[in-house]
């Protein structure tokens, strides 16, 4: 069996390993996005993101697996989720629970945005705004496409990525004290989207999803959820149009 370069090595060197790999496979996406480019080929923004979150996320988070387990697919939580109906049905439950706290969170924060200090309201309503015209562009495509590139990749990808490798790590960073890592990995997960105004929402979703896949072990499971959210995230923006 194969022995993992990086599977006993320190915190600070896996999470260095972590990086490397992701700014490498950013870097070589922005070349050949760059090259295509100047040939006069135009990339949609649906593709350009879709690419991203494939490449760098999802192969990335692979490449990090590899390295750090001798087992990467266990590693990562590639196992089969097996369950009663009322296994299931509990877990259907959790899951509208989550969602009704994610959007009364989204509400509260609404609500309070007029009354935090100045500087601070226009940063999220900047990066609200920005978020939702960086959705709005990627939505212009067909339904299916949106479906596929907004929902099921994502789910699938950023699923591998924070509750896969970066959980993982999180639970070595906080001696095994999975409240504490999943928050943490929650929290990293809302803060890399970009998006103020969405935060303590998104640190909700990320929670749960990591919850899930304490408890399932299996990261089907969060990335079933994962896809769900986006698509009734996207039902909700077709319908108001």
């Amino acid at each position: 069996m194969r022995k993992a370069v990086f599977k006993d090595s320190s915190i600070v060197s896996q999470l260095a390993l972590m990086l490397i790999i992701f700014l490498f496979l950013s870097g070589l996406i922005s070349f050949v996005f760059a090259l295509l480019g100047l040939t006069g080929i135009k990339i949609s923004p649906l593709a350009t993101a879709s690419t991203y979150s494939i490449v760098v996320i999802g192969i990335g988070a692979l490449c990090y697996a590899r390295q750090c387990a001798d087992r990467p697919t266990l590693f990562l939580g590639l196992r089969p989720y097996t369950a009663t109906w009322a296994q299931i049905g509990l877990l259907a439950l959790s899951y509208l629970g989550c969602l009704l706290a994610v959007s009364l969170s989204a509400k509260g924060v609404e609500a309070l945005v007029p009354y935090v200090p100045t500087g601070l309201r226009r940063m999220i309503e900047s990066s609200g705004e920005m978020y939702a015209r960086q959705i709005a562009d990627m939505a212009r495509e067909g339904k299916l496409l949106v479906l596929i590139g907004m929902a099921v990749i994502p789910g699938i990808t950023e699923e591998l990525f924070f509750r896969g490798a970066v959980l993982r790590w999180m639970r070595r960073v906080t001696n095994n004290r999975h409240h504490a890592a999943i928050w943490l990995t929650g929290i990293v997960f809302s803060l890399v989207h970009f998006d103020l105004a969405g935060l303590i929402p998104r640190i909700l979703l990320g929670a749960y999803l990591g919850y899930a896949y304490h408890h399932t072990r299996s990261i089907y499971v969060p990335m079933t959820l994962h896809i769900l959210n986006n698509a009734f995230a996207l039902w909700s923006l077709f319908l108001s149009k």
